[in-house]
């Protein structure tokens, strides 16, 4: 049957269109059919919904100012035209589904648990004005299709979305952005040679967390391609699949800089597969071109209760000045009360090993660790808030504790632990009183009892320990005192 039809409110239940056919509303039920053949069209201002079947049999074309319901669709080399407003594409399943897709309407979505699936040498193109948002839902392309993001048109993809083809791997797909490009947290996967191909006109919005597979494995291919000039962004927590040949992040754009995390980022990632004017990776441009710069985080093993104490303390040798680690101390891993941690980095912020003190009994520790080379041994000292003085010996590979360590020396020690290369001091709390502990001989070979000196303030003695009580009326505050050390008493500097 062979229709030239205006209808409103048309329920269909005939044959084919050879010309024009519009509708406010298309319902094809049952075992309805529609058929739009050759290069005919058909307008619809509503959605298009049913369980029947709507085919093309050539190049025709759906103009939808609706939603796209679940249905089934036989393609041909048809285009679905979606030019409304606000419109939603719910599709389940299908294979092929759509041929070509152009999106002109400035709200259309596809929700999570939605599939756009476009058939072999078809494509999606978000056109001038045109507004998509793959919202977790799935987009899947057949060999040799193409994604197309047009000039002053506007694509986002949210976490959990994804963009693939029908066989990863072996199929590919075109990735083409000259419009602006949102990507956060979704997946692409088995882009042609060019990759996420972002044009020197587009623009970037956002280009975070987002996982690229199956690289094409040529020589100069990519998985992302940016050509955009003066560009200043961040792609940070990207992850890049395995690549044997080829590039992950290729610019080219001049005077631009790309940074992105060089921790997580795969096997795929890092400087030596980048392509930038940055050939001794050193972060400046060559020749003013573009430079994609790798940068290092460190990422503990959780997010603890307590949090990092104080500063990350990087360690160098006093004998050679090179650097061997950073240390980082970490309270409570688990939660209030639980084992504190503290972390050993190389140089890009990569945990290598760690040291755990238990909350009983020594409680928390206490501040930033103290560092030191003492002969060609590196040494590292910490007090807790239960009154415990460690030393640990970092070996390169493990931190050891200290034979006969740790010790009780106080009620409380409530400062960091530092040394003048000869002696420990920290504060502390005794019997209820603020004190300064001085400990000689832990770094210098060779104990001796103290001698009584002139001070006026309050000396204990013992064989290993001179501590000095605070000045009355400064309880509970933290200030800064100028302190003389003679051997071996501790005095209040006169010009404190």
């Amino acid at each position: 049957m062979r229709l030239i039809v205006v209808l409103f409110m048309c329920w269909v239940n005939v044959s084919a269109v050879s010309s024009v056919f519009a509708a406010d509303e298309l319902v094809v039920n049952g075992t309805a059919s529609l058929t739009i053949e050759s290069t005919a069209s058909i307008t619809v201002s509503g959605d298009i919904t049913g369980t029947g079947t709507l085919a093309c049999t050539g190049a025709g074309a759906v103009y939808l100012s609706g939603n796209w319901g679940d249905m089934t669709f036989s393609p041909g080399t048809s285009t679905v035209y979606f030019n409304g407003a606000t419109q939603t594409v719910r599709v389940g399943s299908g294979t092929p589904y759509f041929y070509n897709v152009n999106v002109s309407a400035t709200n259309v979505s596809t929700a999570s648990g939605s599939n756009v699936i476009i058939a072999p040498g078809g494509s999606l193109t978000v056109s001038s004005g045109g507004v998509y948002t793959l919202n977790g839902g799935l987009i899947r392309f057949g060999n040799n299709a193409a994604l197309n993001i047009n000039t002053d048109s506007v694509f986002t993809a949210t976490t959990n979305a994804s963009i693939t083809t029908t066989t990863p791997g072996t199929d590919r797909f075109a990735f083409t952005v000259d419009g602006q490009i949102g990507l956060d947290g979704c997946s692409i996967t088995s882009t042609n040679a060019a990759g996420l191909n972002i044009q020197s006109g587009a623009t970037i919005n956002r280009i975070k967390d987002v996982r690229f597979y199956s690289h094409p494995g040529g020589a100069t291919d990519r998985f992302i391609n940016v050509a955009i000039a003066s560009l200043n962004t961040d792609f940070s927590g990207c992850w890049f699949d395995t690549i044997t040949a080829g590039y992950n992040v290729y610019a080219t754009g001049s005077a631009s800089i790309i940074r992105l995390e060089n921790y997580g980022a795969g096997p795929g990632g890092g400087e030596t597969r980048d392509y930038d004017n940055d050939d001794n990776d050193d972060g400046v441009a060559d020749s003013g071109g573009a430079v994609v710069m790798w940068l290092y985080r460190s990422v503990l093993d959780s997010a603890s209760a307590g949090g990092i104490q104080g500063f990350p303390t990087p360690a160098y040798d006093l004998n050679t000045y090179g650097y061997y680690s950073t240390y980082v101390v970490s309270r409570d891993l688990t939660g209030v009360g639980a084992t504190d941690r503290i972390y050993a980095l190389d140089v890009n912020g990569t945990i290598t090993y760690t040291y755990d003190v238990a909350q009983t009994p020594y409680g928390d520790i206490v501040g930033a660790p103290w560092w030191y080379t003492e002969g060609s041994t590196h040494t590292v000292y910490f007090g807790t808030t239960t009154g415990y003085l460690f030393r640990l010996i970092d070996t390169g590979s493990a931190l050891n504790l200290s034979a006969s360590w740790p010790f009780s020396v106080c009620d409380e020690i409530t400062s960091a632990v530092i040394s003048d290369g000869t002696n420990l001091y920290f504060g502390g709390v005794e019997a209820g009183v603020n004190k300064i502990f001085g400990y000689e001989g832990w770094i210098r070979p060779g104990l001796q009892p103290p001698l009584p000196g002139p001070s006026a303030a309050t000396l204990i003695y013992s064989s290993a320990r001179i501590s000095e009580s605070w000045p009355a009326g400064v309880m509970g505050t933290w200030i800064m005192v100028r302190h003389l050390w003679t051997h071996p008493a501790l005095h209040l500097s006169p010009t404190a």
